[in-house]
């Protein structure tokens, strides 16, 4: 398992992360705009695991 290969699993570890946490902010009952909470927790979402899929996939190429 060389480093690009735990980097993608490592950033799609992040991304789970960052999808529960969405899910947790638009449960709680704070003050927060949940358009905004949900627009970018997506795009940090989908941005993560693309990025995490590219070095999966590079890893795989290679072998």
């Amino acid at each position: 398992m060389n480093i690009k290969e735990k980097t993608g699993n490592f950033l799609l570890d992040i991304a789970k992360l960052i999808f529960a946490g969405i899910i947790i902010g638009g449960i709680m009952t704070e003050e927060i705009n949940r358009w905004v909470l949900y627009l970018l927790g997506l795009f940090a979402f989908v941005l993560i695991i693309v990025i995490g899929f590219v070095l999966c996939s590079q890893v795989k190429k290679e072998d």
